[in-house]
């Protein structure tokens, strides 16, 4: 059925009698017709850019597979890139709790995502990796976007957008690990890197991120138990530098893929293994629970009102600032959802 939507490739990216056993070239799965769940997290990657995708896979082929809990799919190229064309493949893979990986696309497939989301009832909230604010996520959701940079920025920011800037990202990854973790999608556009790391990018920016940073932002998607689809952006064609940056992008997708292999599910309400904190707050009348994951030490926050409020992501800081009296941009973020989760439930 899916060939309808992506064509097989006709040759492997990387021939794989020149792998060893051990690479990921040598331990892709197979999807029958007929797929039924096997248990285990499930990851189908998909080209868009067809050029560019066989030279990433090329790269990723040869890395070392280290993810056997976890299955890999590698389904092929997409025979169109526009967003209604794209909708039935990503409604498939996710009714089918198949998470894909679109390597080399656009952010016009987001819409995709988020129909495809919708039909399935559910909403769909992305973490942008950018180095501005484009159009096209300010008219859509509450987007979430990490690593803009002031001077590629309009002057005057939507309240519903969350930007984090990039210095604040590079000097507390904590926190964009947090924002990560308020995500059901994350969308890595290349621009957010340094030019000197990925330099087939559209902006050749001298700022962004580095390649381990870039890769530590993927890793936090990949823990995140909530990711429901990942697209890579933002690679210039006719760049000359094509092979050295798809080497990167495919360093980006193999910490991406291991992460996806040591997901932990966490339920701060309905799990044992979380210590949690109480923080009253006379000047506001309001107070806090924190939960602390004794896992993996993640932190949650709900607010106590009396009624069962959601739990939100939150980080170790946030924390402080509460026992210090202080309410974090966070905390009040997470107040305004309960109360708006409250108002809709009666």
């Amino acid at each position: 059925m899916l060939e309808h939507w992506i064509q097989p490739q006709k040759s492997p990216a990387f021939h794989e009698e020149y792998l060893g056993d051990d690479r990921i070239g040598r331990n892709l799965s197979i999807m029958s017709d007929h797929h039924t769940p096997s248990g285990n997290r499930e990851v189908a990657l998909i080209g868009a850019d067809t050029r560019w995708a066989k030279l990433v896979r090329h790269h990723l082929y040869q890395y070392t597979h280290r993810m056997p809990d976890i299955r890999i799919y590698d389904l092929g190229d997409l025979r169109r890139q526009d967003p209604d064309f794209v909708i039935g493949p990503l409604i498939e893979l996710l009714s089918s709790q198949i998470c894909p990986l679109l390597i080399g696309t656009n952010l016009g497939v987001m819409n995709a995502v988020r129909q495809g989301l919708m039909q399935m009832r559910n909403t769909f909230r992305p973490v942008v990796i950018h180095e501005s604010i484009p159009e096209s996520l300010i008219t859509h959701d509450k987007p979430l976007v990490i690593g803009v940079q002031q001077h590629l920025i309009p002057k005057h920011i939507p309240r519903h957008v969350h930007a984090m800037h990039l210095s604040d990202a590079r000097n507390a990854m904590s926190e964009a690990e947090t924002m990560i973790r308020d995500s059901n999608g994350l969308v890595f556009d290349l621009t957010a890197m340094s030019v000197v790391d990925m330099p087939a990018q559209k902006s050749s920016s001298s700022s962004g991120f580095c390649t381990e940073e870039a890769c530590m932002l993927m890793r936090f998607a990949g823990l995140h138990a909530d990711t429901r689809a990942v697209m890579i952006t933002g690679h210039d064609p006719m760049s000359l530098q094509l092979d050295t940056s798809a080497n990167t992008t495919a360093q980006l997708i193999w910490y991406f893929l291991e992460a996806f292999n040591q997901c932990i599910v966490e339920d701060p309400l309905g799990s044992p293994h979380y210590t949690s904190y109480s923080v009253h707050l006379e000047q506001y009348d309001t107070g806090f629970k924190f939960y602390k994951s004794e896992r993996t030490g993640r932190w949650w926050v709900q607010l106590l009102s009396g009624i069962r409020e959601p739990v939100f992501p939150c980080t170790y800081r946030d924390y402080q600032s509460a026992t210090n009296g202080l309410v974090s941009d966070r905390l009040i973020s997470c107040t305004n959802a309960s109360l708006e989760s409250s108002k809709q439930t009666f």
